[in-house]
């Protein structure tokens, strides 16, 4: 319903641009949408693949703390089992595993609520991975196809360019901020701004990822 969460998100802090720190922490921003454990359940699923971004991470010792938003420090560190939505299936690999599961339960999460903009996001989010996938297969003249993920759910959008500009960055941090700016401008175009529903949202918890993401990397960057 229209204007249900006026007051919610008026009361919100202000995003700014992409690269600027974040007003508040994911799991801050959770607390604050308690009133709702739909608006929860569906906050929770952008924020929980920043925390599988950070489980990766740290797992290859590229940084040394986490800060998770929706699951528990122990999980990410894997001192902790997963929960079970996402508990890797047999798979080439096990990182493909684990995003496999992770997109069919956001997937799943968008049709039992019918949130138009969770589907869209995934989507998006899954047409940019796979096509960053076949240009890497390419490169290293391996096969693609194994290492696709969520298929069935991609969008029809045309990665060409953006594959382009990435590969043409003259760095890994440079090519990751080509990928942010896309999804920063995505995010833009398809916002349901002044409707005060749950995507909008969803569309604060995207936005708040990447706010999140680049202020870890420009820390790590600093040390």
């Amino acid at each position: 319903m229209a204007g249900q969460f006026y007051y919610l998100i008026t009361s919100l802090p202000a995003l700014n641009e992409l690269g600027s720190p974040p007003p508040l922490s994911g799991a801050e921003y959770v607390e604050m949408i308690d009133e709702s454990a739909v608006a929860q359940d569906l906050v929770q699923v952008v924020l929980l693949s920043d925390d599988l971004l950070q489980m990766q991470s740290y797992q290859s010792g590229e940084i040394e703390t986490v800060s998770p938003s929706v699951l528990t420090v122990a999980q990410v560190t894997g001192d902790e089992p997963l929960p079970d939505y996402l508990m890797a299936e047999s798979a080439s690999s096990e990182a493909n595993s684990l995003w496999k599961a992770y997109f069919a339960y956001a997937q799943g999460v968008a049709d039992r609520y019918g949130c138009e903009f969770l589907d869209l996001w995934l989507k998006y989010e899954i047409g940019m991975r796979n096509a960053l996938t076949a240009a890497r297969a390419r490169k290293l003249g391996v096969e693609a196809e194994e290492h696709y993920i969520g298929r069935e759910y991609s969008s029809g959008d045309d990665f060409t360019a953006l594959v382009n500009e990435w590969s043409n960055a003259e760095n890994p941090m440079a090519g990751m901020m080509v990928l942010d700016k896309s999804r920063w401008n995505w995010l833009s175009e398809n916002d349901s701004w002044f409707k005060f529903t749950y995507d909008e949202l969803v569309v604060y918890a995207a936005r708040l990822l990447l706010l999140k993401r680049w202020d870890l990397l420009s820390s790590k960057a600093a040390v």
